[in-house]
């Protein structure tokens, strides 16, 4: 089945980090370990003022759990997922694969999901879905290869920035034990123009 271009959010907005599904991994496993900044609940709120909220939590030192809910602007769930994720280092590029596993958004047929992720500071995340024409059956080195040629010709990346704030977190212990939810360390604060 031929996915074609990836390009905004049409094929899973339902994703915290969107993108267009595949059969096979962008990496079969972990690059390296958890980046802890990634841990808490995020949000963003879609121009149709649909609120998609993603949690991540550490289900060991190199991979996520990870829940995806969307909530419509009047208040009711539209869709929830659920599934595992892990950092997929292409060249100098860091990626989310992840794993979708269950929810009422389970993909069928191709469970994996993959997208560039960039921190911008402790509580914001700024998300791209890589342009791709790679068949869903491509296997993880089709799809690495293309991700390669899209960095060099810098033709990966040119679709629009999903950004998410980070309304709560969760310290990485270094155990696999459930760490509890805890506040903000560092909340943002109110900017100079808006105390004025």
């Amino acid at each position: 089945m031929k996915i074609g271009i990836c390009r905004g959010l049409a094929l899973a907005t339902v994703l915290l980090f969107a993108g267009c599904k595949f059969e096979h991994p962008l990496t079969s496993g972990p690059s390296k370990g958890i980046n802890s900044w990634l841990l808490g609940v995020w949000e963003t709120k879609t121009p149709e003022g649909t609120l998609q909220q993603v949690t991540l939590t550490p289900k060991s030192g190199e991979r996520y759990w990870v829940k995806g809910r969307r909530t419509k602007s009047g208040g009711a769930t539209s869709g929830t997922w659920e599934g595992e994720a892990w950092i997929s280092r292409v060249g100098t590029a860091n990626f989310l694969t992840i794993h979708v596993t269950g929810g009422s958004d389970a993909m069928q047929g191709a469970p994996y999901v993959f997208v560039h992720f960039q921190v911008l500071d402790q509580n914001r995340v700024r998300t791209r879905i890589p342009e791709l024409e790679s068949d869903a059956s491509a296997s993880g080195f089709e799809l690495r290869r293309e991700v390669r040629r899209g960095l060099k010709s810098q033709t990966l990346l040119n679709g629009p920035p999903l950004d998410w704030t980070r309304t709560s977190e969760v310290y990485w212990s270094g155990s696999n034990e459930p760490q509890p939810w805890q506040p903000l360390r560092n909340p943002e604060k109110p900017s100079q123009k808006s105390r004025e």
